[in-house]
């Protein structure tokens, strides 16, 4: 039997929720400089980013229902959206319980937690750019010009090449968050993200003016 994407989603975030739960006993008092109570703050860490990944998942999926061109959505188009919309929460809890568990005290995630940040956000972009290419206009993932929204071949054109620049950045970050030294990492990243959106920005160019 097939499980959907949102039975999928409310597990992910129930997860997220349950593991604030069994951490926040443990999680460090918060510094005296906070003007807010101190309760107040760690229930801010242990269900802020659930909460945003369910608002997320919420409003990708109401901004999908409003279809901007006549016929609505294909079969394939609706899968990819729900499979991107996941992927997306997916992100944002694994973020979470890094968080929450770093903030337990799990020691091994105080030194390697940001590599792991910068794997997962890698495995995302990788997952979301193999998945753009089935997209077809819509309100809530793509590049959402006028002109886009108006002309389906164009979108199917874009987000092909758009989906190969994902896959390769993501690729970078991932591989860059396991392999490179501190100093290199952020040349390298801050070299894959400005070539990507060159290279975004010149093929919309080239497809406006096609």
């Amino acid at each position: 039997m097939k499980v959907s994407e949102d039975y999928i989603t409310g597990l992910a975030i129930g997860a997220a929720c349950l593991t604030s739960l069994a951490v926040y006993p443990e999680s460090p008092t918060p510094s005296p400089q906070y003007s807010l109570p101190s309760a107040l703050v760690r229930a801010l860490v242990a269900f802020a980013l659930p909460t945003a990944a369910t608002v997320t998942y919420l409003i990708l999926r109401r901004l999908w229902s409003v279809a901007p061109v006549e016929g609505g959505h294909d079969a394939e188009s609706e899968a990819a959206h729900r499979a991107i919309a996941l992927r997306v929460v997916l992100f944002v809890v694994a973020l979470h319980v890094l968080v929450v568990l770093n903030l337990g005290g799990v020691q091994w995630l105080r030194a390697s937690g940001p590599r792991l940040v910068l794997v997962l956000f890698g495995g995302t972009f990788i997952a979301i750019g193999n998945l753009l290419p089935r997209t077809r206009p819509n309100l809530a993932v793509g590049f959402r010009t006028a002109r886009m929204l108006s002309d389906r071949h164009l979108w199917i054109r874009f987000h092909r090449q758009c989906g190969y620049v994902a896959v390769g950045l993501g690729t970078v970050v991932a591989v860059s968050g396991v392999f490179l030294s501190d100093p290199a990492l952020g040349l390298v990243l801050s070299g894959a993200a400005v070539g990507s959106v060159t290279v975004l920005t010149v093929m919309y160019l080239r497809q406006w003016h096609a």
